[in-house]
């Protein structure tokens, strides 16, 4: 979590380069515990999606910033499989989000 922080910071203050390297070492260790519990760690892998992929649109990088947002997507379309009243909200965002890219 204290990587992903850092990078939103870093992205606040435009150190882009930085920050998208926190976000990848914050995957790696968000993946490895999803590997275990999918479930219990697929929502951080989400969040983690969507801040990458804000971090793309930032830097005009849409390809890579709508590949990050379909990624979240899928993760809450199958969390919302399971828990409809916890992700169908997030479905929504993405979804809407989506739209306007």
């Amino acid at each position: 979590m204290t990587c992903n922080n850092l990078a939103t910071l870093l992205c606040i203050i435009h150190q882009m380069d930085e920050a998208e390297r926190y976000y990848r070492e914050a995957f790696e260790i968000w993946l490895q515990f999803a590997e275990d519990n999918p479930y219990a760690f697929a929502p951080y892998v989400a969040g983690l999606f969507d801040n990458l992929g804000v971090l793309y649109a930032t830097v005009n990088q849409m390809e890579k910033a709508e590949e990050c947002f379909r990624e979240a997507l899928k993760i809450y379309g199958w969390l919302a499989d399971s828990n409809p009243a916890a992700y169908l909200p997030n479905v929504a965002k993405k979804l809407y989000s989506q739209a306007f890219q």
